[in-house]
């Protein structure tokens, strides 16, 4: 998604510093992107957001949340393990799509085979 606006925050608005429920100071992080138009997303800022600005194509998740009555849409960036297990999947994907075309390479000699005798434990 291409940011069309950010802001970050270190102080709320009445101009104390931000702090979590571990006492911790964090920063607020609002975007505009293209796809919500005027809908600001609202985020934390850490070392892989701080480079953000206006322009760039990040990848984010986008939330729909419900607080006191009023929605509001959050955004968080995918985790590290999250392309891993993208990675994980798409070899899985084409692991299968060879198994349904018959094409999975052999284990014994590495050709790729759909022959029966390819696949000795295949009693049937």
């Amino acid at each position: 998604m291409r940011i069309t606006k950010i802001s970050r925050f270190t102080t709320g608005k009445d101009n104390k510093p931000l702090i979590n429920k571990n006492g911790k100071p964090y920063t607020r992080v609002s975007i505009k992107v293209a796809e919500h138009g005027d809908t600001f997303l609202s985020g934390f800022g850490d070392p892989a957001n701080e480079s953000w600005k206006e322009g760039d194509d990040v990848e984010i998740t986008v939330d729909e949340v419900e607080s006191n009555g009023k929605k509001y849409l959050n955004f968080s960036m995918p985790k590290k393990i999250d392309k891993g297990v993208e990675a994980i999947l798409k070899g899985l994907e084409a692991r299968i799509k060879a198994l349904e075309d018959r094409k999975l390479p052999s284990l014994a000699n590495g050709e790729v085979s759909a022959a029966k005798e390819d696949y000795p434990w295949d009693n049937n």
